[in-house]
C-alpha cells in the first residue's frame, strides 16, 4: 500500500498538469485580449473625439458615429441626456430662435458637451488601467 498511493499521486498529477496549464494559460490570454479590445476602444473614442469639432452641426453627427455607439453603453443617464432626446415618434419639435419673454435665452456650450465625454473616456482608462 505505502508503494501504491505515491504511484497513483504521480499519475494523477502527471495528467492533471497539462489541463491545468491549458487552464492558465487561456486565462492569461483572455486578459490579454481583453486589454487589448479596451485600448482599442479607448484609442476610437479618442480619435472620435479629436475629430469632433465645436459646431452644432459636428455635434449632431457625433450621435450617430460608429465610436459613440461604442462609448453609450458606458454613459450615465446624465451624460447620454446631453447628446439625446426622448421624444416619441411623430413628435414635433419646435425651436425658437432667441428667448421667452421674461427669461434668458439658453446658451449650449458645445465644447463642455465634448468634454463631457472626453471625461468619461478618461475615467474608463484609469479603470481600466489602460494607457
Amino acid at each position: 500500500m505505502q508503494y501504491v498511493v505515491p504511484i497513483l499521486v504521480g499519475i494523477i498529477a502527471s495528467l492533471l498538469a497539462p489541463i491545468v496549464q491549458n487552464i492558465m494559460q487561456a486565462v492569461v490570454l483572455d486578459r490579454a485580449a481583453r486589454s487589448q479590445r479596451r485600448r482599442d476602444l479607448v484609442d476610437e473614442w479618442r480619435a472620435g473625439l479629436a475629430e469632433t469639432g465645436d459646431s452644432r452641426g459636428e455635434m449632431a453627427g457625433v450621435r450617430s458615429s460608429r465610436w459613440y455607439e461604442r462609448l453609450r453603453p458606458y454613459l450615465s443617464g446624465e451624460d447620454r441626456k446631453q447628446f439625446e432626446h426622448d421624444y416619441p415618434d411623430n413628435a414635433s419639435i419646435t425651436v425658437l430662435e432667441g428667448a421667452l419673454p421674461g427669461t434668458e435665452p439658453k446658451k449650449i456650450d458645445r465644447r463642455a458637451q465634448r468634454n463631457v465625454l472626453a471625461k468619461r473616456v478618461d475615467e474608463l482608462t484609469r479603470a481600466w488601467k489602460v494607457d
